[in-house]
């Protein structure tokens, strides 16, 4: 028996014997491996005929439509690529409309086990277009398509979409959402997707966050595809539109369907301004709202907004009109237990408010659409009251104060208390002029009724009416021009009434120094 050396030990031998089957094994993988792939470069073609086919029907078949696709290129080697361009959905039934879907080019990718099951990891849209026609319009009859082949999409990224709702009538403008970035996970045949969506906003100028659910996309009826989520607007630049300013925040929640959209959310300017006025005041609100695509109009609901000490409520619309560009705002507004000093912030140019007073108004407010100042396209007309009004000025108050001494036949009480004054009137403002009429002016001894005008431009006021006093004429003086007077209190007594005086007068200047007149010998302060 021959002797083994020491590098001879049997456990080598063992090792050089195992070597064998091991290199067979690892051949007849990798002989197999280059045979499944000479088979699927083999039928690649055939593999990319049924995948061009499935992403076809499968399109068709989800959004109900006829899809015609300039070209459909699908590539299995070294990965799974899917691309086209010019894609356009037409619904069936509808070829002279517009059409429903757009889509200048897309590319997607996957693994060739997920494509044959419909499966992709990534698309990449460029210039999406879509437009949701006005609800009603679609073809008679059951779905197209029966139920639509199933298919999963991880992530979508389409920038740069837009997205357009169609009102039913043809000459309004249709409501359209610009979309900055979009990215859309988990996308199912029949099933929402989540979203994370910068839209741009035109104006005022900015960017809105929103995040949440679309879907699932009903082929028969777009616009009744559910669609909710969250927003949040940051710093938008109210000095976009003429005549205000304030830096706007807003966040807030929407839910519904595309064609209507329920929204409520807060808004927040600290720094609210007419610029008229130039008195800044912290202003805020919450609101609610009904978007509704198929008339082409925003329903305001409930907007409530707090400024400084005073709560305004309002509800209305935001509309088209035929033959206008751009959208109309009405609204019906109400204050109750505001306070006077906080409107004339927004409207008075004065650091001090020159009166003070509980106010309660109602109006209606319309802000016709254009690139004009706030102010001079703002329209209002309503009434409003005016209780325990008090002058800033002290020297103003002093006159009212000796006007209802004299009207209440006692000139020279120094020792009466400071009076207060009630207001009612109606209003109504067009083109920057405020014109004001049935204005009833009270304080003890004497009731002033007007008429007149304020310029909110240059601050200018001009009121002409009578004022009624509780004493005659005579009675508003004292010593000798009293007793001349006396002459005259017939002719400026009302015949069968029991009041003293009656006065024409007249008010102008402007609100924080304003002038009263008596027009009896001459026109003056009195």
């Amino acid at each position: 028996m021959a002797k083994l050396s020491d590098h001879g030990s049997p456990r080598v031998t063992e090792l050089h014997l195992a070597r064998g089957p091991l290199k067979n094994w690892l051949l007849a993988v990798l002989l197999g491996a280059f045979l499944l792939i000479f088979v699927f470069a083999a039928l690649s073609p055939v593999i990319s005929s049924i995948a061009r086919t499935r992403v076809q029907s499968a399109l068709q078949a989800r959004f109900d439509s006829d899809l015609v696709i300039r070209n459909l290129r699908v590539s299995l080697f070294p990965s799974v690529r899917l691309s086209g361009d010019s894609i356009v959905f037409h619904r069936k039934g509808h070829p002279g409309d517009p059409p429903l879907i757009q889509i200048a080019r897309f590319t997607a990718s996957g693994n060739i086990m997920g494509l044959l099951a419909r499966h992709l990891a990534l698309v990449h849209i460029e210039g999406l277009v879509i437009q949701v026609p006005p609800k009603g319009s679609g073809s008679a009859g059951p779905r197209g398509g029966g139920k639509s082949p199933h298919f999963v999409i991880d992530e979508i990224i389409a920038d740069g979409t837009k997205l357009s709702i169609i009102p039913r009538d043809s000459w309004k403008e249709p409501l359209v959402f610009d979309i900055k970035t979009l990215r859309m996970h988990n996308a199912r045949s029949n099933g929402p997707l989540s979203f994370n969506a910068v839209l741009t906003n035109a104006k005022p100028p900015g960017e809105i966050n929103s995040q949440g659910t679309f879907g699932p996309w009903d082929a028969k009826e777009p616009g009744d595809t559910p669609v909710s989520g969250s927003y949040t607007f940051r710093n938008a630049d109210l000095g976009v539109f003429k005549g205000i300013s304030g830096a706007l925040s807003s966040e807030g929640s929407y839910r519904g369907a595309l064609e209507r959209i329920e929204a409520a959310g807060h808004t927040d300017v600290p720094n609210f301004m007419v610029t008229l006025a130039g008195n800044p005041v912290h202003l805020t609100t919450d609101y609610q709202a009904v978007i509704d695509g198929t008339k082409g109009n925003t329903y305001l609901t409930s907007v409530t907004a707090r400024f400084e000490h005073s709560t305004l409520v309002a509800n209305g619309l935001v509309e088209g009109k035929r033959g206008v560009a751009g959208k109309t705002v009405s609204l019906d507004a109400t204050v109750a237990g505001g306070r006077l000093e906080d409107m004339l912030r927004l409207s008075v140019h004065a650091a001090n408010p020159p009166l003070r007073g509980a106010i309660s108004f109602h109006s209606k407010i319309v802000i016709p659409p254009g690139n004009g100042d706030v102010v001079e396209k703002l329209k209002l007309s309503g009434a409003f009251a005016v209780s325990a009004a008090q002058f800033s000025q002290p020297d103003v108050q002093k006159k009212i104060n000796g006007l209802s001494h004299r009207g209440e036949g006692n000139p020279d009480d120094a020792t009466a208390p400071t009076v207060v004054s009630d207001f009612h009137g109606k209003f109504s403002l067009d083109r920057g002029v405020l014109a004001v009429h049935d204005l009833s002016f009270h304080v003890p001894g004497v009731g002033i009724a007007l008429n007149g005008k304020y310029a909110l431009e240059d601050q200018s006021l001009r009121f002409e009416g009578t004022a009624t006093l509780a004493a005659n004429i005579s009675q508003t003086t004292t010593g000798f021009k009293s007793t001349l007077l006396k002459a005259l209190d017939p002719f400026f007594r009302k015949k069968g009434s029991a009041a003293g005086a009656v006065i024409p007068i007249f008010i102008s200047g402007t609100p924080s120094k304003p002038s009263f007149g008596l027009n009896v010998f001459h026109r003056g302060d009195e």
